[in-house]
């Protein structure tokens, strides 16, 4: 059950975030920059893997503090990025949209257990 709720959590998390950035046409791709833009598009994937399963697991082992480093270490990482404003709006709804699927997965999976 929790391995069911870990690929929840990220690989059927994925295609709904990218549902809804695709519905509100939140996209990434600059069309003049487009080989950059998808190697950054998909080491951005892989990040929302990796913070989703660790949300996922956080929240099933009640350590709802790591939930905040996740978030301040994505904040960091990405600080020069931030002043993007149309990257930062992207990059914020992806978060928000990662850590609230993340954490509905592993709630539903505390439920069942």
């Amino acid at each position: 059950v929790i391995i069911m709720g870990g690929l929840l959590a990220t690989a059927e998390a994925n295609l709904i975030i990218r549902a809804i950035f695709s519905q509100f046409r939140l996209l990434p791709f600059n069309p003049d920059n487009s080989e950059h833009d998808q190697r950054s598009y998909n080491a951005g994937r892989i990040i929302g893997y990796i913070e989703r399963l660790m949300i996922f697991l956080f929240v099933l082992g009640n350590q709802f503090s790591g939930i905040a480093v996740i978030i301040a270490a994505k904040a960091f990482t990405r600080f020069k990025e931030l002043d993007d404003r149309e990257f930062a709006e992207y990059v914020l709804i992806g978060t928000l949209l990662s850590t609230l699927l993340a954490i509905l997965a592993a709630m539903g999976i505390n439920l069942l257990l």
